[in-house]
């Protein structure tokens, strides 16, 4: 942490006289001192601890109290109205660890460096008697760092259309934020964009930012619904197919027996015959064809004597 140049300024040796120890242990003295600093005081108000906790820390071995006088009286520490006494240009020297900390903390050091601009000073021969005065430089405030906070403050510029339902909207924004994903003013504008492409094709926006928020999704899509509507009219469930299918054999058998005339040429309709027993349902099928299978046969002739079916009885219905 200490610096090269810190053997030979003057101020070290300075030091070395008033504790009266050799380089070598003034060196590690002074080391000591900052990374004692780095460690517990990073703001550099070393003050806050007592010159004989200090010292312990340090191991120093000589008189009590000397080593943080010397310390002083060398300035390598300054006496501070506030913090009793605080490490000289700490702000300066500290080293790239401290000041992340503190940056990370969010708080400053004690005694802020001062930085001066360079000037370019004409130098004039004074005349007897006056005395040339060379101006003093001025300090140049720290930029103010950017914080995330503040980022986050600035105003948006976006502007809800009117067509789209404010509710409906907020709706979705809070369900982005909750996947950790909140909406940009840019990522806004192209979701708007979406929404128009669906309105043009019959889709209301409210019911597609609706569906974005049922399923947890970060975009809009085209409706589900309308594409299961459209495929559910142009092809019929099976069981719909299986109970058209029994409809037609019944109907188809019917007429081939005599019992019903057809209405039209497919002979998919058919009206009963005025013959006795035949009552019909829906457009005529007689009492004893109600039940619904591949065949059906009448009570008495179901069984034959033998047991099997009696397929020439008159009750067989058979397409054929």
């Amino acid at each position: 942490m200490a610096l090269r140049a810190v053997p030979d300024h003057p101020k070290f040796a300075s030091l070395k006289a008033r504790i009266g120890r050799p380089k070598y242990v003034a060196l590690g003295c002074l080391e000591a001192i900052w990374h004692f600093t780095g460690r517990f005081t990073p703001q550099g108000n070393i003050g806050k601890y007592s010159d004989q906790a200090i010292e312990a820390w340090v191991e120093w071995d000589g008189e009590p109290g000397a080593l943080i006088s010397g310390l002083t009286a060398s300035g390598w520490l300054n006496d501070h109205p506030v913090h009793r006494i605080v490490v000289h240009d700490w702000a300066q020297h500290a080293d790239k660890a401290t000041k992340n900390s503190l940056h990370r903390s969010g708080l400053k050091f004690c005694v802020p460096a001062v930085r001066t601009k360079k000037k370019r000073v004409r130098t004039e021969i004074p005349s007897e008697g006056t005395v040339s005065r060379l101006p003093e430089p001025e300090p140049v405030p720290e930029p103010e760092a950017k914080t995330k906070a503040a980022a986050k403050g600035k105003p948006s510029q976006f502007v809800l259309p009117e067509w789209i339902s404010r509710e409906v909207w907020d709706d979705f924004e809070e369900m982005r934020r909750k996947l950790r994903a909140p909406l940009t003013d840019r990522a806004r504008q192209l979701i708007v964009a979406d929404l128009v492409k669906l309105e043009a094709q019959g889709q209301q926006a409210e019911d597609v930012l609706n569906q974005s928020v049922t399923n947890g999704w970060r975009g809009v899509f085209p409706l589900k619904a309308s594409q299961e509507t459209s495929h559910g009219a142009n092809h019929p469930s099976p069981a719909k197919q299986r109970v058209d299918a029994n409809r037609r054999g019944l109907a188809e058998a019917a007429i081939k027996r005599g019992w019903f005339t057809p209405d039209d040429a497919t002979g998919s309709r058919a009206t009963p015959m005025d013959e006795s027993g035949h009552d019909g349902i829906d457009g005529g099928v007689p009492d004893r064809l109600r039940a619904v299978g591949p065949e059906i046969l009448s009570p008495e002739c179901r069984t034959g004597a033998g047991g099997a079916s009696d397929q020439t009885g008159a009750g067989v219905l058979s397409t054929a």
